[in-house]
């Protein structure tokens, strides 16, 4: 039985989804550390730039969806995979502040163009039934990518060191992120002659008086403004404790508990993705 093509649009977005995590979300402690301990700055200004990344990748998330939907997914995708490897070799390399804020204004970018949002809308056209199980298997690879991110991270830095580990890192972005986008990801199931969920034409659902959705329309309904409000009191938390984690753990313990300690936190965002997964269709 042929593989309905929309979940190898699950499949690479899984995989787009893993590097912008592993090399962004997850990264950002790492690099937090690092810079702060190559230049002797304090992690006040540093995490100043860490703030500068969440803050464009937030900002970017309404054009990031707007534009898939416009261009398709091949251009964003590939900007953000382009953007997240300048962004991790530059700061590999930064020996001022403005540089380090650069290249985490860079990984913004990045982030924003791999992040869940984009995902999300890149696989909508492709199911119905099963967008939500689409959605979440795809997800997995954001915990996989904070699962093997930060410990590969500081094995290479441990052995080649912090500049030569990021150009290594950019270099895997570029050549995992910019293939999938021109070989694998399609707009929509009907430009190569299917519909959402690999239904046969007798089958596919129609629509009847689905409303005319804008943007204020959709930011003002209560039910996603309430999904919003929580989604960022957990992202707030998520995000400062991720930020600072590496660097509070290496004043205790050695890099190898460093690393098992960063897994272990991507592991039981993985064990809820799983969990949710199971009750999403």
């Amino acid at each position: 039985m042929r593989v309905f093509y929309g979940w190898w649009i699950v499949a690479a977005c899984t995989l787009s989804a893993l590097v912008g995590n592993a090399l962004g979300l997850f990264g950002a402690g790492v690099y937090l550390h690092e810079v702060v301990t190559a230049n002797g700055w304090t992690t006040s200004l540093v995490s100043g730039a860490v703030t500068l990344f969440y803050v464009v990748s937030a900002l970017l998330l309404i054009p990031v969806g707007s534009g898939i939907k416009r261009y398709g997914p091949r251009p964003i995708t590939a900007l953000g995979g382009i953007a997240l490897a300048g962004g991790v070799i530059e700061i590999g390399h930064a020996r001022v502040p403005w540089e380090a804020y650069l290249a985490f204004l860079f990984i913004g970018i990045g982030w924003a163009g791999l992040s869940t949002t984009a995902v999300a809308t890149i696989l909508a056209p492709w199911f119905d039934k099963h967008q939500g199980r689409a959605v979440s298997i795809a997800s997995l690879g954001a915990s996989v990518g904070g699962i093997i991110g930060a410990p590969a991270l500081l094995f290479r830095i441990a052995r080649i060191g912090f500049a030569p580990t990021t150009i290594a890192a950019g270099v895997f972005a570029i050549t995992v992120v910019l293939p999938l986008a021109a070989l694998v990801l399609r707009n929509r199931p009907q430009d190569l002659g299917l519909f959402p969920d690999g239904l046969p034409l007798g089958r596919v659902a129609t629509t009847v008086d689905a409303p005319d959705w804008t943007l204020p329309m959709v930011l003002s309904t209560p039910a996603l403004r309430s999904v919003m409000a929580t989604f960022g009191i957990g992202m707030m938390v998520q995000i400062g404790f991720l930020t600072h984690q590496v660097t509070l753990l290496t004043q205790s313990v050695d890099p190898l508990a460093v690393s098992i300690t960063v897994s272990s936190t991507a592991v039981s965002a993985l064990a809820g993705r799983l969990a949710l997964a199971r009750f999403c269709r």
